[in-house]
Parts: structure tokens; sequence; C-alpha cells
């Protein structure tokens, strides 16, 4: 009778250490997946580019930080972006929105008057890789398209950078310059999954910073660009952008200003806008 509880706890023993092994040997190989998904997944090589065969519309807001110092900055304004397929590319008009909270009453009375608002204010032709056909754009729209729309040239993966084509600082021939520095990276930070949707989490680092004498005088000035964008990868266009801009300056003219930018996909192209030449 002993001999047989003897016999009975020992299988049960030997049962339980079985299990327990077995267990352990789950954990241990769920542990080595999940690692090596999050590896894949960090080594995924993605390319980003515009994929939409229909018109889009971005809804993008210009607000002035609150904290800005700067008074010249009177007012905050909203602009659409629409995009549409043509051929190969795409075009963009950049349409002046709204303008909020003008104190200068007679530059109100004059925007009015010119009708600028309903207007394109921006033309451009692009890539499927965003970059900017039209050669002939001025500085500043340049800068806000290649800012917009811009992606990388080939495929990246998390951790990978590459340059926006933007110029932020330009002075005409009176500037002698005495130091330049410029740092110009965007980043793939992760890839991730939402409601089955890939989604690449991008950041923005922008800085151009230059000092010298201008027309005699001494100045200084840093202008930057940073922030966050998410790209859907497999619908080929941006879901949002969050970025903000800093001019800071000396000399001469003494400015220190920080401007919000809010870039959202709207769900549909307003009907107002969509004719718009």
């Amino acid at each position: 009778m002993r001999l047989s509880k003897l016999l009975t706890i020992l299988v049960i023993f030997v049962f339980i250490q079985f299990a327990y092994a077995n267990n352990e040997k789950n954990e241990v190989g769920e542990k080595n997946t999940k690692s090596e998904n999050n590896k894949n997944k960090k080594d995924e090589l993605v390319e980003l580019r515009w994929k939409h065969l229909l018109p889009l519309a971005y809804e993008i807001n210009f607000k002035d930080n609150p904290k800005s110092k700067d008074e010249n900055s009177n007012s905050d304004y909203t602009m659409v972006a629409v995009i549409k397929p043509k051929s190969k590319d795409y075009s963009i008009k950049f349409i002046l929105d709204n303008i909020i909270g003008l104190k200068d009453k007679l530059q109100a009375d004059t925007i009015n008057s010119m009708g600028l608002l309903g207007s394109v204010q921006i033309r451009a032709d692009v890539n499927n890789k965003g970059e900017i056909k039209s050669f002939w754009l001025e500085r500043k729209q340049a800068n806000m398209v290649a800012l917009m729309f811009q992606l990388p040239p080939k495929p990246v993966k998390a951790g990978d950078s590459w340059p926006v084509d933007v110029n932020l600082i330009s002075f005409d021939g009176n500037f002698i310059c005495s130091y330049q520095d410029k740092k110009n990276l965007v980043t793939l930070v992760k890839i991730e999954k939402e409601t089955g949707k890939r989604k690449a989490v991008l950041n923005y680092n922008i800085i151009e910073k230059v000092s010298g004498k201008y027309m005699m005088s001494d100045i200084e000035c840093e202008m930057r660009y940073s922030g966050k964008a998410v790209f859907l990868i497999d619908e080929g266009r941006f879901e949002s952008q969050k970025l903000n801009l800093s001019v800071n300056s000396k000399g001469m003219q003494v400015e220190n200003l920080t401007q919000l930018i809010d870039v959202k996909l709207l769900p549909k192209v307003p009907i107002k806008y969509l004719q718009v030449e």
C-alpha cells in the first residue's frame, strides 16, 4: 500500500516537473517570437510614396504661439492644400481659406478688397516622392511644398534619416557671413500598425544658423522646423503633421517668433476648392 502511494506521488511529481518545464519552454518561445517580430519590424524596409488616384485635401492651420514675443505677428490663418493626380505626377494648390484675429483694420480691408480669401497662393507639381518639379518656385514657396510633401528618395527602415530640400535663411549680397551651420534631418522613428494600417512615424529636425554683418550692422539669425508627421504607408499619403517653426534674430531686426503648424487630412475635398484654377 505504501509502495503504491509512493509510486503515485512520484508520478505526480514527474508530471508537475514536465508541465513546468514545458510551460517555461513555451514562455521562452513566445519571448523569442516577440523579440524576433520586433527585430523584423525594426529592420523592415518601407518605400514611402504618394499613391492615391483621387484628389486629396489637407487643412493647414498656422497659429502663433501665445508665448511668442513678436508683436508684429498678430494673426492666425488657415490654408487648404489640394493635391490631384496629374499623369505620373501630382499638382498641388495652396488656397488661403481663413484669417483670424487681424488687429490691423487696414490690412484686413486690403485682404478683403483684393479677394485673397479663397485664392491660390502656391501652385506646384511634385512626383510620387514629393520632389518638386516646379523649379521656378520662389524659395519660401518651395520650402512649404517640400516640408509638406517631400518623401525619402529610397526605401527606409526605422532609424534612417534623409534631408528635405529647404533653405530657410536667405540674404542678398550685402550680407558678410562669419558663421554658418545647418542641420537638415527627417528620421523614420518607427513603423506601427493601427486598425490594420501601417503607419510611418517621422521626426523633423531642421536648424539653420548664421551670423555676420549686414549693412555694417552685426546680426545673428536662427530658424528651425521641428515636429512629427504620420504617413500612411499602404495608402500613400500623410495622415497628419504637427510642426513648430521658430525664428530668432538679433541686430538690425529683432525677432522672436514661434509658429505652430497643424496639418490634417480632410475626409473629402471641399467642393468650392475642387475647381479652383
